[in-house]
């Protein structure tokens, strides 16, 4: 099966955490050294945190205030040039490290030039590394500042357990939406409408996972595609499938979509119609708000899809 995770907002979702998680290694403050250099990544850590907890809210504004939209688009720059400067820094941590390792004895050559002429070039190397480091630093520093000071004037609320019930109890999603409302998501439509239009040679049906935390657009950008004029399926079908992963009511609810409103309460009996009205059609079906990772529950599931076109495709908006 070819799965293929889309764009969109799984890729901040997983720089944010990805970004936390090297902000605070062991290894990059160890090397990294002390002084400015290193409580501006410190400051950094606080501020991503920070940001990271209005996400939510930015997404559930966005389509109806197109300034947070924009600032969504911003934070993304923001979030990839921020991880361009931590691998550099994670460049210089190996760099360091080696220098750190003791030299071998019986490599003398090696010995020999490291104390005459090595030393004084890594130490030039090290101060150049730190100068330039402190000046792009800065920069992003400006901006994260930048980004937090727009985050209070949109007026962005932070996530907290107070609102769990809100995230556990959202209400089912439907397929419709408004484009003209909708901000900061044309890149990330066209990576997925090239996915969906991919050819592939696999026998089975493509699934497309789009994964991240709540509150960055899973369901905005699965919405924005299976509305596309420009996309030719044979059938479609939108489900909003929540916390309870229950087959027959899914596999009902699929067949609903599909012209079929029969009250069939047997799985088999639903399952074998779902499978006659897919048989060699090419078709393209939403799960919305996939919680399960029960595989079993997937396989048994997904049988009457496999009678489709190898053109077909099933995109699922999932939790991470």
């Amino acid at each position: 099966m070819d799965i293929v995770t889309a764009f969109g907002g799984s890729i901040l979702a997983f720089c944010f955490q990805g970004l936390l998680d090297r902000l605070s290694s062991v290894d990059l403050m160890k090397y990294v050294g002390q002084g400015q250099v290193l409580a501006q990544l410190k400051k950094w850590e606080k501020m991503l945190k920070r940001i990271h907890a209005v996400l939510e809210d930015a997404e559930e504004k966005q389509t109806a205030n197109r300034l947070v939209g924009i600032w969504l688009c911003d934070l993304r720059d923001l979030a990839y040039d921020l991880e361009d400067i931590i691998d550099e820094l994670a460049t210089e941590v190996q760099r360091r490290k080696l220098e750190d390792e003791p030299v071998r004895p019986n490599n003398k050559v090696h010995s020999f030039f490291s104390i005459m002429c090595g030393g004084v070039n890594l130490n030039l190397n090290t101060i150049k590394f730190n100068a330039e480091m402190v000046a792009k630093i800065e920069e992003i520093g400006a901006r994260l500042d930048e980004i937090i000071k727009q985050k209070d004037e949109l007026r962005l609320a932070e996530y907290s357990r107070k609102r769990v019930s809100h995230v556990t109890e959202r209400p089912p999603s439907t397929s419709l939406v408004n484009e003209a409302k909708v901000y900061g998501r044309e890149e990330d439509k066209k990576a997925m409408l090239k996915l969906l239009n991919a050819q592939t040679s696999d026998v089975e049906v493509s699934v497309i996972p789009i994964v991240g935390m709540g509150g960055l657009g899973k369901t905005t950008l699965a919405q924005l595609v299976y509305n596309d004029p420009t996309l030719e399926f044979d059938l479609k079908a939108w489900v909003s499938v929540g916390e309870d992963f229950d087959v027959l009511t899914i596999t009902k609810t699929v067949l609903l979509q599909l012209g079929d409103g029969g009250d069939d309460k047997d799985l088999d009996l639903l399952q074998v119609k779902l499978k006659q009205k897919f048989f060699q059609k090419k078709f393209l079906v939403v799960m919305d708000d996939v919680w399960t990772d029960n595989y079993e529950q997937w396989t048994l599931f997904r049988s009457p899809f496999e009678a489709g076109s190898n053109q077909s495709r099933i995109i699922i908006t999932t939790r991470s």
